[in-house]
């Protein structure tokens, strides 16, 4: 049974963040708190570059076979709603200086990015992690719940989780797309790792990061 259009724009409690889809950020009240922005630029491998990503793939900022962006929606005030985030299998960023919100468990994934004439840089808010020529980027999951259970979460605008386990988490009321991104990372030495409780991913010489795309039933104006 679909659901009726719903004014909610309430997220959990807690400092963390989410990907940017290419609608904006996710509604927040502003009286509360306003997401900040911000993206990484990852300088990807130069020679026969091979950066990837799914046919269908809603991720805000510039990305191609050589370079791109990645972006982020930040929630940098922890104390804003008296609600949690419901039981399940996904994961979002840990903000920067801040420990995960209760019921998640951190880990992290490290790039090495191109060794040559790198170009690496950031800007606005971003996820706790190291940032220079190459980039360590922490992530809080919820290993133990049920993705297949739908929990409640906002739903006047598109967002993105962090896929964990085997499918994408079901968010009551919206419509659910896995979508990946694929980094051509260094070919010399390289140094790719992850540590701890991560997304869905595969970490060779390369990185996969698998990602849960979540749009209203209803459509509305974003």
């Amino acid at each position: 049974m679909t659901l009726p259009p719903t004014s909610e724009t309430t997220w959990p409690k807690g400092a963390y963040g989410l990907p940017k889809p290419d609608s904006g950020c996710p509604e927040s009240d502003e009286l509360v708190f306003s997401w900040t922005e911000g993206l990484r630029y990852h300088d990807t491998e130069d020679a026969v570059p091979s950066n990837a990503w799914s046919p269908v793939f809603h991720a805000a900022g510039y990305y191609g076979y050589n370079n791109m962006e990645q972006t982020f929606c930040m929630k940098e005030t922890a104390a804003t709603s008296e609600s949690s985030w419901p039981s399940g299998q996904y994961c979002i960023f840990r903000a920067k200086d801040q420990a995960c919100p209760a019921g998640f468990v951190d880990g992290w994934i490290y790039w090495d990015d191109e060794d040559s004439f790198n170009s690496n840089y950031v800007s606005g808010a971003v996820p706790h992690g190291v940032y220079d020529i190459n980039t360590k980027i922490w992530y809080c999951c919820k290993p133990q719940g049920i993705a297949s259970l739908p929990v409640k979460l906002p739903r006047t605008k598109p967002f993105y989780l962090l896929k964990y386990g085997t499918q994408c988490q079901k968010v009551r009321g919206m419509i659910t797309t896995e979508e990946w991104f694929k980094w051509d990372c260094e070919d010399v030495w390289n140094l790719n790792d992850w540590a701890g409780v991560i997304p869905a991913s595969v970490i060779d010489l390369n990185i996969q990061i698998f990602y849960c795309y979540y749009t209203p039933l209803y459509r509305s104006e974003y």
